[in-house]
């Protein structure tokens, strides 16, 4: 094999890895922006949930006097919920879960929240085999106590291990 041979191999191997390094960035970019977009989504359904919460009760410790409010708070439990399962499965990225465990945690001792958490808790715990429990994952985080623990993360809890605190 002659040198100029070699040295064409050489440049296609070269250009092939930088290639193949291209293309593995550029689809661990395009996974990030998914990502984040899907977890857009979730933000967006939380501003609109809040919304339907009165100032009061963001504030202090009115009382839930509507069907609408209580709604309100079923559909922020329920998006909970939701946001606790998709990180268990790896959907959620870990510093978006460490922001949006803080912000539950800061919504949960809140008055109005405690006081709907313990109604509507009550309400969907599935006693006497009428209706499967709901809020599984949510119950797993906030224990009976109702204390939430600041670095919950419920994709780590399963082997028993928790975030860092911080």
């Amino acid at each position: 094999m002659s040198s100029g041979t070699s040295v064409i191999t050489d440049i296609a191997s070269t250009a092939t890895a930088i290639g193949a390094l291209f293309v593995g960035w550029q689809l661990l970019l395009t996974q990030r922006q998914l990502r984040a977009s899907f977890e857009e989504t979730f933000t967006a359904r939380y501003d609109k949930i809040v919304g339907r919460i009165p100032l009061v009760l963001m504030l202090d410790a009115g009382a839930i006097n509507s069907e609408q409010v209580k709604r309100a708070f079923y559909d922020y439990f329920e998006l909970t919920e939701e946001e606790l399962y998709y990180r268990s499965a790896g959907k959620i990225s870990r510093s978006t879960w460490h922001d949006w465990w803080y912000g539950i945690c800061s919504n949960m001792s809140r008055p109005a929240f405690q006081a709907a958490w313990t109604d509507l808790r009550d309400a969907t715990n599935g006693v006497g085999g009428e209706a499967p429990m709901q809020f599984v994952e949510l119950r797993r985080g906030i224990p009976a106590s109702g204390l939430l623990a600041r670095s919950y993360d419920p994709r780590r809890s399963r082997w028993g291990q928790r975030l860092p605190h911080g």
